[in-house]
């Protein structure tokens, strides 16, 4: 593998993801409790997170994910707002 550029591991993406779709998902909010880690202390607090579910969604069925993070000034709304 020595020499190969790391274009020859990559592909086209498919005319499939650019089609309109006739019916969207869903985005659903999900609370959790969790540490206040800011400001180093050990009270729980309560955060929410958008969770996208793709149209047709199956509870019993598995499906791909992907885990978008906001970083240290950002919200859980800022992929879905912008």
């Amino acid at each position: 593998m020595v020499g190969l550029s790391k274009i020859q591991y990559t592909e086209p993406i498919s005319k499939y993801y650019f089609t309109e779709v006739s019916e969207g998902g869903t985005v659903v909010v999900i609370k959790y409790d969790t540490f206040d880690y800011v400001n180093n202390n050990s009270e729980l607090c309560r955060k929410h997170a958008n969770v996208y579910l793709p149209y047709g969604f199956v509870e019993s069925k598995s499906y791909p994910f992907l885990y978008l993070l906001h970083g240290w000034t950002g919200n859980a709304e800022d992929f879905i707002n912008d």
